[in-house]
């Protein structure tokens, strides 16, 4: 209850501010820029909400009959230097409903049409749904207006000039502000998000138009009338808004696309394990939006994987590189000829690649970082995946080989190019998951030694094909391959199995020493092998797999893995056996050595940071030296 109080007291003080600076402004005719740079110093004492701030102006403007003018106009300038952000203040008038108040209703329509007109769609601090929906209900407001003014000259039969007068205003500011196209746009994109508030909006504009018709003619103008007929044929051509056929930028010469180049980066750094079907829809709207020919856009595919391949610092993103470039790249070329399928798309790739060549410089760097001629590689993948023939790849080998500038070196046999040992991986990958996804009917057969067959008969094997995926780099090769071809999370559920496997201990039949160490070995590699997967790809791995969701690591993972160099704080959780935790530490503190036998290894890690904990504080208060935090480290 207490910071809900403490709420509404600074509520009720920036409120109190507010009006007594309005006051004093008001009182003392304040010019719009004073009242501006008092407002600002004011803030600068007493933070406050803008959408508080703007109902205290709209209020004090609105309290008569007659709107007061020289309090709209601070609202106008607080709107326009945002510190009442546009959306707010249209918000706030579309609710407005005092329509019996015809002045006042004149005021908001003058200040609608100010906002409307000037708005700043490049330094609105709203996303761009809201503002379409913002327009919406803006137009949908004053629609209503003209509707309100329509009934009451109809029913009196007579001219009464300040509902006229709402008549004409409110259609000349729809007019202004669905004049630019690009309200329209967005006036389109409301309309097809939300269905049942744009059918309120359009039965609205046929109430407007069916009053119309039945006002007599000496009640209304003729020229508000005209005004009103103009007004609801531009509303309707909004409906019929259709995108461009034409690209709406317009691209002479680019030599490099920059937009390419952040596409591509970002899905092979950010988004390694995502599906290829957004990224290849990605590409293809930025070719149409800048009418880009294929063969450039295949041009500036290749290329930007090149540059991060020689940009790529860390080992770890050049895997990612690797993998894209030599993996997926190919699956995104096959995915947009399918979404846009072409009879000559193997010229097309062909007449992209001898624009590519044209790169040298490019192409020698890139061959020199990785030790090997990359191109070669990258076409010995497209040939793989039929993109293009082989006597097309040979023609471009030869071309590339004839204008080469890179200095001639020995090459190291020692030490595989990184794109020969991601393309490896590959078919590696697919073999470990064929093995893993042994179906149950082979559970019983000597060759299913796999994480689905019964893994108290085939520990040896299986801790000899996990120690062997850890070997050397591997392992990162491995999930690299996977993260690219989308199995990566497959790979992590087969992972977590292992993981719950090892974590039972045989209560009836008793545990051997063998099989004890054994299943410690399990866990440890296959919980280690989780957490570098997390940690590299994200928790996203582990979180939104159903199958990790009872799970032990799912738990531990969201309790106590660090995510994006961020620790989370122990202090959330309490131990639920506070005597494991402390017999643990005595066992660290007098460096025992652990007992494999009918340990719970899950319990082991969850009680170790609070263990952690514990000697922290100790070496803290002098109770413990550096020697025994060394010993139980160790």
């Amino acid at each position: 209850m207490e910071p809900a109080s403490s709420n509404q007291s600074k509520g009720s003080i920036f409120c109190n501010k507010v009006k007594t600076l309005l006051m004093r402004a008001w009182r003392e005719r304040w010019q719009d820029n004073h009242w501006g740079v008092m407002l600002k110093k004011m803030l600068l004492d007493v933070p406050g909400e803008a959408k508080e701030l703007a109902e205290i102006l709209m209020q004090q403007a609105l309290v008569g009959p007659n709107p007061n003018n020289l309090i709209l106009s601070y609202m106008k300038h607080s709107v326009t230097s945002q510190v009442i952000p546009y959306n707010t203040a249209l918000g706030l008038i579309t609710k407005y409903d005092e329509f019996s108040k015809p002045y006042c209703i004149l005021g908001l329509i003058n200040m609608v049409e100010n906002i409307a007109t000037n708005f700043s769609f490049v330094a609105s601090m709203d996303n761009g749904l809201t503002t379409c929906r913002c327009l919406q209900s803006t137009i949908h407001w004053l629609l209503i207006g003209i509707l309100q003014s329509q009934q009451r000259v109809k029913e009196t039969r007579q001219p009464q000039q300040e509902y006229i007068s709402i008549i004409d205003r409110a259609s000349t500011a729809i007019q202004k502000i669905i004049e630019l196209s690009t309200v329209q746009a967005l006036l389109y994109v409301a309309m097809s998000d939300d269905m049942d508030k744009f059918r309120e909006f359009e039965q609205t504009e046929v109430n407007v138009r069916g009053t119309l018709s039945q006002i007599h003619n000496d009640a209304l103008p003729i020229q508000a009338r005209q005004k009103v007929t103009a007004m609801l044929n531009s509303l309707s051509k909004i409906q019929e808004f259709a995108p461009p056929s034409q690209a709406v930028l317009e691209v002479t010469t680019l030599p490099i696309c920059p937009s390419i180049s952040v596409l591509v980066a970002i899905e092979a750094i950010l988004n390694p394990t995502n599906d290829i079907q957004p990224f290849a829809e990605q590409i293809c709207v930025t070719e149409k939006l800048m009418k880009l020919t294929r063969p450039y856009l295949y041009n500036e595919l290749i290329r930007a994987c090149f540059m991060g391949l020689i940009d790529a610092n860390e080992k770890d993103n050049e895997l990612n590189w690797a993998a894209f470039t030599y993996l997926k790249l190919p699956q995104v070329v096959v995915k947009m000829n399918q979404q846009a399928p072409r009879n000559d798309f193997s010229t097309e790739i062909e007449q992209g690649i001898d624009l590519l060549l044209n790169s040298v410089p490019l192409l020698d760097l890139t061959d020199i970082k990785l030790n090997c001629d990359c191109v070669q590689f990258l076409l010995l993948e497209f040939t793989k995946h039929d993109l293009i023939t082989e006597g097309q790849s040979q023609r471009l080998l030869h071309r590339r080989s004839s204008e080469s500038e890179k200095p001639a070196k020995a090459s190291d046999v020692a030490t595989k190019p990184t794109p020969s040992l991601i393309i490896k991986a590959e078919p590696t990958v697919g073999s470990i998951l064929k093995t893993l996804h042994t179906n149950v009917s082979a559970l019983n057969s000597s060759s299913a030694n796999t994480l689905d067959a019964d893994c108290s008969k085939n520990q040896e094997a299986l801790i000899s094909v996990l120690c062997h995926m850890l070997s050397g780099k591997s392992f990162d090769l491995i999930i690299a391959a996977a993260a690219a071809n989308g199995t990566l999370q497959n790979f992590a559920v087969k992972l977590v199995k292992i993981n719950e496997y090892a974590k039972q201990v045989q209560q009836t039949q008793g545990e051997s020493s063998k099989a004890a160490q054994n299943r410690a070995l399990l866990f440890d590699i296959s919980f280690l092998m989780l957490c570098h997967i997390t940690q590299l790809y994200g928790s996203e791995i582990v979180t939104t797999a159903p199958d990790f969701f009872d799970t032990f690591f799912y738990q531990w993972a969201t309790q106590c893995l660090p995510e994006d160099s961020k620790y989370k704080c122990i202090d959330n959780h309490t131990p639920t056996e506070q005597n494991k935790v402390d017999q643990l530490l005595g066992n660290l503190l007098k460096a025992h050595e652990l007992n494999y036998i009918m340990t719970r290894w899950q319990e082991m890690c969850t009680n170790m940071p609070f263990v952690a904990q514990e000697i922290l504080f100790a070496w803290e208060h002098g109770a413990l030296s550096p020697d025994n935090v060394k010993v139980c480290l160790k």
